[in-house]
């Protein structure tokens, strides 16, 4: 495997446009979303805009939580939340209205090995809910075209990073769709092309095409002298260190093949992490320390990947019933039950004393972090 290309079979995405200059505001809170951290001239936030950022950003994310609960539903902020979110909503308009013009673009030079660049994730995600914020506080005073126009601008901010090869990247557009998601569940009136936000995701196929590419850097961090480096200049030792390096690097990479090809041809439904990842590590020579210290338990990526597409569909469906109940007052007619993307699970409609509950017929498997997520999706208002 050393002697392949790490990206001859891994297609490059779309060109990407720098973005150093281009800042976005929060505020007077700056926050240089589209250059990474290390760029010169970054805009970095005063010192009291930032503390005060920092004081309300719990408290924004325990807003985003009462704001998609299903009851009541799109609560009120804080006096403290709603104050930071009106003197913030003239810049984030800004920022909204910037998204939809222009797709954010970066540059990743991933063929510099472990120094390639990202962009301030953290920031991303930030600014995600804060539109994601803004859509539910449209909501909940009954402005529908406002709502939609944030959630479309936070649609925009997260699809930015879908062509991303990165797992970090994948794993964050998972996050902030499932927030999309979980808000859309909670209006009272879903945007009139909701079914954008729903469309089927690839949601696997972008972690399993990262997890390969977790491989494929380490071969080309060998290739640029980036791994060398971190064992110093000491020539015994680099003479020591340089075929483990190799055959750390080359073992690396099968291994990482090797398993995403058994995810993708896991059933979901009966995924176990610790054990799936024991078993792979025992593949590893155990001569092979580097490749036992460079294999990451980073597998079950694969499960969260899959329980977002259930997820996707769930909602999908959800809202199709809901359309119909509140049209016609009734359970849509039809079989109670259809087959959802994930193989062998199906979403299940049942009628309550007062509400209409869309749910899996199954859970997924478990990982060793996390439960399985709740299925069902409550219609009731």
């Amino acid at each position: 495997m050393i002697g392949k290309h790490p990206f001859s079979d891994h297609p490059a995405p779309p060109t990407r446009l720098s973005n150093d200059a281009r800042i976005l505001l929060i505020g007077d809170w700056a926050t240089g979303l589209l250059a990474p951290p290390e760029v010169e001239g970054r805009a970095r936030p005063a010192a009291e805009a930032a503390e005060r950022f920092d004081s309300v950003t719990e408290l924004l994310r325990d807003h985003q939580n009462a704001l998609i609960s299903p009851s009541p539903g799109l609560a009120a902020p804080p006096d403290e939340v709603a104050a930071w979110l009106d003197a913030a909503e003239p810049m984030l308009r800004r920022v909204a209205e910037q998204l939809t013009a222009d797709v954010p673009r970066w540059d990743l030079f991933l063929d510099r090995g472990l120094e390639y660049r990202i962009p301030a994730l953290i920031d991303h995600i930030h600014l995600h809910r804060l539109l994601v914020l803004e859509a539910g506080e449209a909501a909940r005073v009954g402005d529908t075209d406002t709502t939609a126009d944030w959630l479309h601008a936070a649609r925009v901010l997260r699809i930015a990073l879908a062509d991303d090869p990165l797992l970090i990247h994948q794993l964050v557009i998972l996050a902030e769709h499932k927030r999309e998601l979980a808000l859309l569940r909670a209006l009272p009136s879903p945007p009139e092309d909701w079914e954008v936000f729903v469309a089927p995701e690839p949601a696997r196929d972008r972690i399993h095409r990262a997890l390969r590419l977790e491989g494929r850097m380490m071969v080309q961090a060998l290739r640029t002298g980036h791994l060398e480096a971190e064992v110093g200049e000491e020539p015994l030792v680099r003479w020591i260190a340089g075929p483990m390096l190799r055959h750390g690097a080359a073992q690396h990479v099968e291994s990482m093949e090797h398993g995403v090809a058994r995810l993708e041809r896991e059933d979901p439904r009966y995924f176990r992490n610790d054990q799936f990842f024991a078993e792979e590590e025992a593949r590893v020579p155990r001569w092979n320390i580097v490749a036992r210290l460079l294999l990451p338990n980073f597998f079950d990526a694969s499960i969260k990947a899959a329980r977002h597409e259930l997820d996707v569909d769930l909602t999908r469906r959800a809202l199709e019933v809901r359309a119909v109940v509140e049209r016609l007052g009734q359970q849509p007619a039809g079989p109670p039950a259809e087959p959802s993307v994930i193989r062998g699970i199906s979403l299940i409609c049942e009628t309550t004393d007062n509400a209409v509950i869309v749910r899996a017929s199954e859970e997924l498997g478990t990982t060793d972090k996390h439960p399985p997520a709740p299925a069902s999706r409550d219609l009731a208002r």
